[in-house]
């Protein structure tokens, strides 16, 4: 029976086995011929549609074919890497085990039969697997290839819009008015229609979405209101710059949001037709862009009150600079409005021209009204405005006039479009640019309602508030600028869709080398630093307001579990970070050599001091609040960093020594482990006094001072004999050795007023004077008149204590 089970398990191992993963090799390998092929017809049916879409680029006349084009191609893109992902994950498999199984035999050697099958089976499938990636890459060039025409053709269509000319002729100008009329007729037979088909069968979907639309607006109104109460009164730079950007963010926001709403509304309820919800939009659109351009030119200007004016001009520059560049946005928000009536609808030829033609002559005129205004003060001469700002107008109005006369209308619109949006988008960034320049400077937002509630909220110091009031302008101008820069684009000819490929790209990522680059990571790694960063402090905080607040642990010893938890939080959240960000770890070897080598060389000193602050959080030779002597200074520990510590001195000096300091080199810690210590106190009393007297005072004092232990006991230790006093010192011993300066001035004041009562005089230091001269006037002199020449004795309180002068 034994024998019959040997040869069975022996045949199941010998040849049943190796038929199995021959079977399992034999269907993997089929499988995965299948999905190649599968992958190539998915490939060759997004090829076909490519195609397709260039045979339009080719016949595109106008911008929005273009564009349509462009976003069909954007929607490729996406399914080529679906196909290809998990191809590439297959093939860092294939890679993976070939890089296993080593390098291939030199010429000569010989290797296992099945590692050689391996190698050839993992070789041949990563050969299939390439051709669909190599496919794929054909197929991205041409998307890219395509890109390439589509923006070659979007600038010659955009060129020629604005080279085109359309001559002013007085046969134009005479049809413009009975034009104008032939327009407005067949709005008002549009909205006829409009109102008997939507509106007039049931009114109460109108009358429903139109109050909604009056409370959002009214809402608008209120907020902004609020807004501006919150603006803090003080003639501060932060405020004067504060002031107008809230002024005009916060009220055209709010306006933004109702308009939104509103529109949101108006299409739910399907009130208009599509043509009449596109020209409501552009209404909106236009009520939105009148306001923030008044409230901006208001809250620059402020033409009724010099106090909030932010441009240093007189009251009747500034009211005659509001009115022209408050009509200039009235006209262009005009001009665009006719534009899009024009299209709604389809108006003539004359009708558009002639309004376009009339907008850029008047644009034209108010840019030249703008440059000759003068700035009127009392008894001052009138000034004209500086040349950096007049001549870029004037030069600017000419061209816009030369070229509407000459029959670029086109031209001409386009040019009086950006000088009136540009340059309200780049005046607006500047403020914001300014804005958060003030915020980031040193003591600017301590004193803010803001910043007081911040350093209450959160126990903050000023220096630190200052730190993240740094960040938080970097921050607020790196969001400026992402606003700013895309409405400029799209005033430059971009479109919507330009932007989204743009942003879809920065987040898909750059390929450079074998590192990829992309912007969504790079923001999820740095959102996943700060977050972490976030929760160290906050548990930091916790640990030490509550968990180490209930211990019974001195304050050094806190300190140093805080900070320890803060560096395992911080080298935490770097960790998470690059690893968020899409970063291999692997692949900063290279980086790690370097800075191993740079730490070898110009590195030393701040990685022994790096190191030497870890081995003092954990061995505690030092700790925060003890009293200490190194490199010359003494003074109490008040923090312990990764490379320094801070000493304060007794002078509220604070003395900033190496780490390095205190390992390598010998500390002297008077409170260390004890903070008790011993006090010595000289005191001299006068020769004759009653010395156990002496003695018996100074130990009932000893004893009776709060501070002064017990245990060891106070003790009275007689020096000797002094040249004009006994010497006495009392040694105590002080519970905490950081307060002995206190102790000893309470106690000597003490001890004066104790031998003041009990009659014990501390003398004065004694000298014999002895006057050696043969000139008898002097003698005189020093010894009063009729003296003898003799060695006269006389006290006196030199300030040395020489034995003798002669």
């Amino acid at each position: 029976m034994k024998i019959l089970s040997f040869v069975a398990l022996s045949a199941w191992r010998s040849i049943i086995i190796p038929l199995l993963a021959l079977a399992m090799l034999v269907s993997m390998a089929s499988a995965q011929i299948v999905e190649v092929e599968q992958k190539l017809e998915q490939l060759d049916q997004i090829e076909i549609r490519i195609e397709r879409i260039v045979g339009t680029i080719e016949n595109a006349d106008n911008d929005n074919s273009l564009i349509n084009a462009r976003s069909r191609l954007l929607d490729v893109q996406p399914e080529i890497e679906e196909i290809v992902k998990p191809v590439e994950d297959q093939l860092a498999v294939l890679t993976s085990q070939l890089d296993a199984l080593g390098p291939e035999p030199a010429e000569g050697e010989k290797e296992s039969p099945q590692i050689a099958e391996e190698r050839k089976d993992a070789k041949d499938q990563r050969q299939d697997l390439r051709i669909v990636t190599t496919r794929a890459q054909e197929l991205e060039q041409k998307i890219d290839a395509a890109f390439e025409e589509i923006a070659k053709l979007r600038r010659q269509v955009f060129t020629n819009r604005l080279s085109q000319r359309s001559p002013i002729t007085i046969d134009l100008l005479a049809s413009i008015s009975g034009d104008s009329v032939t327009t407005f007729t067949r709005l008002q037979s549009k909205l006829r229609t409009w109102w008997a088909v939507k509106v007039a069968p049931d009114p109460r979907p109108f009358a429903i979405v139109f109050s909604f639309f009056a409370i959002l607006l009214a809402g608008s109104v209120v907020l902004s209101k609020r807004a501006k109460s919150y603006l803090s009164s003080s003639a501060t730079r932060l405020n004067a710059l504060l002031r107008p950007f809230v002024s005009t963010i916060v009220p055209s926001g709010l306006l933004a949001l109702a308009l939104a709403l509103g529109y949101w509304a108006i299409d739910f309820a399907a009130l208009f037709t599509t043509e009449l919800r596109i020209f409501v939009r552009t209404l909106f659109l236009v009520v939105f862009g009148v306001s923030f351009a008044l409230r901006l030119s208001h809250a620059l200007f402020a033409p009724n009150n010099s106090e909030l004016r932010l441009l240093p001009i007189s009251s009747f520059a500034a009211k005659r600079m509001h009115l022209l560049v408050s009509t200039l946005a009235i006209v262009h928000a005009l001009d665009y409005l006719a534009r899009q009536l024009g299209q709604l609808v389809n108006a003539p030829l004359a009708f558009t021209i002639g309004n376009s033609f009339l907008a850029a002559v008047l644009i034209a005129v108010l840019l030249l009204a703008l440059a000759r205004v003068r700035d009127k003060r009392e008894d001052e001469v009138s000034r004209s405005l500086p040349p950096w700002v007049r001549i870029p107008l004037l030069l600017a109005s000419i061209a816009i006039i030369l070229a509407a006369v000459a029959g670029y209308i086109g031209l001409a619109r386009f040019m009086a479009q950006q000088l009136v949006v540009t340059g309200t988008i780049l005046v607006t960034a500047f403020l914001g640019y300014l804005l958060s320049h003030e915020v980031g400077k040193p003591g600017v937002l301590a004193p803010t309602r803001l910043g007081q509630w911040v350093q209450q909220r959160f126990s903050i110091e000023e220096s630190d508030l200052d730190q993240y009031a740094l960040f938080a302008g970097i921050g607020f101008f790196v969001l400026v600028l992402m606003a700013a820069i895309p409405a400029i684009l799209l005033q430059w000819g971009s479109r919507v869709e330009d932007l989204v490929a743009w942003v879809r790209q920065a987040i898909i990522g750059i390929q450079i080398g074998s590192f990829e680059f992309s912007l969504a990571s790079i923001f999820y790694g740095i959102i996943i630093f700060a977050l972490g960063l976030a929760v160290t402090r906050v548990f930091q905080s916790w640990l030490g307001n509550t968990v180490l607040e209930r211990t019974r642990a001195d304050n050094g010893v806190k300190d140093s579990i805080r900070t320890g938890v803060g560096y395992v939080g911080i080298a935490l959240s770097i960790f998470l970070g690059i690893t968020g960000a899409g970063v291999d770890l692997g692949s900063l070897a290279i980086v790690a050599g370097a800075l191993s080598l740079g730490i070898g060389f110009g590195l030393q000193n701040v990685v022994s001091n790096f190191v030497s602050g870890l081995i003092m959080l954990v061995e505690r030779p030092i700790k925060v609040g003890d009293f200490v002597q190194a490199s010359g200074f003494s003074g109490t520990v008040s923090k312990i960093s990764v490379r320094a510590t801070e000493i304060n001195t007794i002078h509220n000096q604070t003395i900033i020594i190496p780490n390095a300091d205190f390992i390598n080199a010998p500390v002297g810690n008077w409170t260390h482990k004890i903070r008790s210590g011993r006090v010595d106190i000289p005191i001299g009393v006068a020769y004759g006094s009653d010395l156990e007297l002496v003695r018996e005072i100074l130990l009932e004092l000893a004893h009776d001072h709060d501070n002064v232990l017990k245990r060891p006991e106070p003790f009275v230790f007689f020096e000797g004999f002094g040249d004009s006093s006994i010497n006495f010192q009392l040694r105590i011993h002080v519970n905490d050795y950081t307060i002995y300066p206190r102790v000893q001035t309470d106690l000597l004041f003490a001890i004066d007023h104790a031998f003041r009562e009990a009659k014990v005089e501390i003398p004065f230091p004694q000298r014999d004077l002895n006057l050696r001269t043969a000139d008898p006037k002097i003698l005189a002199q020093l010894t009063g008149k009729g003296a003898t020449p003799s060695k006269p004795r006389t006290r006196s309180k030199p300030k040395s204590d020489d034995k003798s002068e002669s």
